[in-house]
């Protein structure tokens, strides 16, 4: 943002001298995550905060954040005091009433709708709640895997009562707390999983009515997905063992993969199977296809579609970074592909 265009701020000089009273406005912020370290729930709700104007990895508890506050476009600076100011209650240091210019309002208004997306510190009380609630056999669920996912976790039919009672522990969460209040749907559930548009997320939310309600999401880089692995907590149990070697690079490619799949045919088959990825694997069922006699297919019709596979890849912009393997079995014939 270009500070003259908010040559009208009124409270110009209060900033100022809020910045060289505490050396800069990244030492004041400092300041401020040192008040509230001892506090769970402020500090929470602290870093939510200054990550809507950072990227999340400068935000990360055992990182200085001084630096990085500083390097902000000056305007940005302001409001994210502001905005600290007015979540806190601080009343120190601008004293004098503030009168919003028209930018001020608009910027205000563009916050407010982001207060429903939570970052990286609401997913870490999201994975709280899941935890409190004791669930069993927390897996990826391959079969409901939204095409945009690569992975995705689905906690089904939860208890509409209980659930509410630990989400209202967290203030981060006050919007899905909200959501599900106000509906009178009793199929109630959560997820997440990591999301694919040009580049990864992780996303999770709400399932009402088995329609997922995004509730939070950050960007999903090297740095972020090794600080969710470090992250101890038995939610994330099978997602930590199934990342624990993922290469986003490579992921990325099955991704793009998955996406052109449906370009793909072998033929008329009776039932597919969602495309799941497991590490450097995409795998891709058809039941039904081709010609089968007690148990085994019609070789002819195996090399038909094996050749048809290969000639499809060939295709692809992504055909030298792959190799495939086709296999029969039970009446199901797999495409697999793996990036090299």
């Amino acid at each position: 943002m270009d500070i003259k265009k908010f040559k009208d701020f009124i409270i110009e000089n209060k900033y100022i001298e809020l910045a060289q009273k505490h050396g800069s406005f990244g030492q004041y912020v400092k300041k401020l995550e040192q008040m509230f370290i001892n506090d769970d729930e402020k500090i929470e709700r602290f870093r939510q905060i200054v990550g809507k104007y950072l990227d999340d990895s400068s935000v990360d508890a055992h990182v200085n954040i001084l630096n990085s506050i500083n390097t902000l476009e000056e305007i940005d600076q302001r409001l994210l005091v502001k905005e600290l100011k007015r979540e806190f209650k601080l009343t120190e240091d601008l004293q004098s009433q503030e009168i919003d210019t028209q930018q001020e309002v608009e910027s205000d208004i563009s916050e407010i709708k982001d207060m429903r997306l939570s970052g990286k510190f609401g997913f870490n009380s999201f994975l709280k709640v899941i935890t409190a609630l004791n669930l069993p056999n927390i897996e990826a669920d391959y079969e409901n895997c939204p095409p945009d996912f690569s992975i995705i976790y689905s906690l089904l039919n939860l208890d509409k009562s209980r659930l509410i009672n630990i989400m209202k522990r967290f203030k981060s969460l006050e919007f899905a707390t909200n959501l599900i209040e106000n509906t009178n749907s009793g199929r109630i559930g959560l997820y997440f999983g990591i999301k694919f548009n040009k580049q990864f997320s992780l996303e999770y939310g709400l399932i009402i009515d088995d329609k997922r309600t995004v509730c939070g999401d950050f960007k999903l880089g090297r740095n972020q997905l090794r600080n969710i692995l470090n992250i101890q907590s038995k939610a994330l149990g099978n997602f930590k063992e199934l990342m624990a070697n993922c290469d986003l690079n490579r992921m990325k490619i099955l991704m793009r993969v998955k996406y052109d799949l449906d370009t793909f045919s072998p033929g008329y088959f009776h039932r597919k199977s969602n495309p799941s990825i497991v590490g450097d694997i995409l795998t891709v069922g058809y039941y039904g296809v081709g010609k089968w006699d007690k148990g085994r297919i019609d070789n002819d019709d195996y090399q038909r579609m094996k050749s048809e596979f290969n000639d499809w890849i060939l295709n692809q912009k992504w055909k030298k970074n792959v190799t495939y393997n086709v296999k029969p079995g039970k009446f199901w014939v797999y495409f697999k592909i793996k990036v090299k």
